[in-house]
């Protein structure tokens, strides 16, 4: 479906949704973020933690280390990069999908 949809569409960086309630395993684990990724085959170098939540999601990306962009960001936006480690924000979905080209660009992360 890829070569159909393009790089401007999101199915062309999408692999997979995966809600934490469906896999049996909660974020911020680590294990949901290994999981995810290995039934699609992704190797953990171009894994990317796309999420909204300051508690979950950003956390669990620390805990598997792997990159993460805080999507639709609020409140004290320098402050929460800090504390959460966070390497990217993306407060539209222009900003979103230029994460994974930067990413492969080697660009530095934001936070």
């Amino acid at each position: 479906m890829r070569p159909e949809a393009g790089k401007g569409s999101p199915d062309w960086y999408i692999d997979g949704l995966f809600i934490s309630e469906d896999t049996g395993v909660t974020k911020p684990a680590a294990e949901f973020f290994d999981l995810c990724p290995e039934r699609i085959g992704e190797p953990k170098p171009s894994r990317i933690m796309i999420g909204y939540s300051l508690s979950s999601d950003m956390p669990g990306a620390k805990n598997a280390s792997i990159a993460s962009v805080w999507f639709m960001p609020s409140g004290d936006i320098g402050k929460a990069m800090k504390e959460y480690s966070i390497d990217w924000c993306a407060a539209s979905f222009g900003e979103l999908f230029s994460v994974p080209e930067k990413l492969a660009a080697g660009a530095a992360r934001n936070g």
